[in-house]
């Protein structure tokens, strides 16, 4: 499956960050890991690999907002998306 196909609007995410970028939900506060692998965005949290969806809200997948930091220590945003259906 393509990654335009596998996560649509949230392609960027796997398109603009490395593994070991943070990611923070700014919906519910959590932040986590990011870790690509085999073409797939997967989050470490609390020792735990999930898949960037499960992760973003088990419950609906219809709004999300999430930003993503570097591992440089600049704090210097690669991505930010806002979506809500």
């Amino acid at each position: 499956m393509d990654i335009e196909d596998r996560y649509g609007d949230l392609q960027e995410i796997y398109f603009k960050s490395d593994s070991g970028d943070i990611i923070v939900n700014n919906l519910n506060k959590k932040t986590a890991e990011i870790l690509l692998e085999n073409n797939r965005v997967f989050v470490i949290e609390n020792n735990q690999k999930l898949e960037l969806e499960e992760w973003l809200d088990p419950d609906s997948k219809m709004k999300y907002n999430l930003d993503v930091y570097g591992d440089d220590g600049k704090n210097n945003t690669k991505v930010h998306l806002e979506f809500e259906f």
